[in-house]
């Protein structure tokens, strides 16, 4: 199963989704989670250099959580519209956000 967005920030990583609400204050994550949100604002930008990758629902190629995944190298594909709804959390996923893709279903 394929989500489609717009790459963000380049690059592919496959690892565990971390899917949580927004909030005011930054998620717990661990070392190498890919965070799976509505969108991310500049109150999250410290667990960035934990992330291995970033898939917003919403957000944009210029905002600010895009702009902070380019400058650690974290793969982020936004505007995929559905991803809180459809990735389980703890789900390995796969990110290809040269392509703008989220796999849920990875090769093993």
């Amino acid at each position: 199963t394929l989500i489609r967005g717009v790459g963000a920030s380049p690059g592919r990583y496959t690892g565990r989704a971390r899917v949580v609400p927004v909030g005011p204050e930054p998620p717990a994550v661990e070392r190498g989670d890919i965070l799976v949100v509505e969108n991310a604002g500049p109150a999250w930008t410290p667990v960035f250099p934990l992330l291995g990758g970033l898939v917003l629902d919403g957000g944009a190629v210029f905002q600010h959580a895009a702009l902070v995944a380019r400058e650690y190298g974290i793969p982020a594909v936004v505007m995929t519209r559905e991803a809180t709804s459809v990735v389980p959390d703890g789900q390995t996923i796969a990110i290809d956000a040269d392509k703008g893709l989220v796999d849920l279903a990875p090769p093993g």
